[in-house]
C-alpha cells in the first residue's frame, strides 16, 4: 500500500456552527482538489471539516472582539495535512 493523507479544514469563529462546519469542509475539499490536480490519487486522500479550530476559540475568548477580528485573515484559512505512512 502507498502512503496516504488526511486533510482537515478549519474555519474562523464568526458565524454559526453550521456555516463554519460547511466552510471548513469546503477548505479541506479545495486542498484535496489541488492535490488531485498534482496527480495524487484521490484514493489516497481523505478529508474532514472540523469547524472552528480550538486554539482560535481560546485566543478569541481572551482577547477583545476587535482584536480577534484582526486575527481572522491568518487563522480563518487553516488546513492541516496529516501524512499516513504505508504499512
Amino acid at each position: 500500500p502507498e502512503p496516504s493523507a488526511l486533510v482537515i479544514g478549519y474555519s474562523h469563529n464568526v458565524g454559526n456552527d453550521e456555516y463554519n462546519l460547511a466552510l471548513s469542509m469546503k477548505r479541506a475539499r479545495a486542498v484535496v482538489s489541488y492535490l488531485a490536480r498534482q496527480d495524487i490519487s484521490t484514493d489516497r486522500l481523505s478529508m474532514d471539516g472540523r469547524g472552528v479550530h480550538s486554539s482560535e476559540v481560546q485566543s478569541s475568548e481572551v482577547q477583545s472582539e476587535s482584536s480577534a477580528e484582526k486575527m481572522l485573515p491568518d487563522m480563518s484559512r487553516m488546513v492541516e495535512i496529516y501524512f499516513i505512512p504505508a504499512n
